[in-house]
């Protein structure tokens, strides 16, 4: 039995969402998951596609929404809690995170981000988007 850590933090609701969800849902009964999440909105959507099963467990991973909080979070705290955890892989929606603890699987639905012509980067959220874009990149 595998332990497979399936991190939901500051996905919203949307494709990410629902991909994680209808992949638990259909996930071994085999293996003990762990969904990480960090907005109520993200949990209850996910709890109400998968249900109450004794197999998938949540941890709240964060108290904040912030995204460089978020991102700070995944450099810094994010391979302690999976060797807390135990876990045998990490599962993301979108992003590699450089954990180094477990082998991770990406399912990545901005593939085709890369093809958008890049902006100067005088704004927050170009740095933002290229930063996004790189980690997808390292992912892929």
């Amino acid at each position: 039995m595998a332990h497979i850590v399936v991190n939901a933090v500051s996905l919203k609701p949307g494709g990410g969402i629902q991909v994680i969800s209808d992949l638990l849902a259909r996930f071994s009964h085999h293996h003990h998951y762990t969904v990480l999440w960090n907005e109520t909105h993200s949990k209850e959507n996910i709890e109400a596609i998968v249900g109450q099963r004794k197999n998938v467990t949540f941890f709240r991973a964060l108290n904040t929404a912030s995204n460089m909080k978020t991102f700070l979070w995944s450099l810094i705290k994010l391979r302690g809690l999976l060797i807390e955890l135990e876990a045998d892989l990490l599962m993301s929606v979108n992003h590699h995170f450089p954990s180094g603890s477990v082998p991770q699987i990406v399912y990545d639905l901005n593939v085709l981000r890369f093809r958008r012509p890049k902006k100067a980067l005088n704004s927050v959220a170009e740095l933002a988007d290229r930063l996004r874009d790189w980690r997808a990149k390292i992912a892929l």
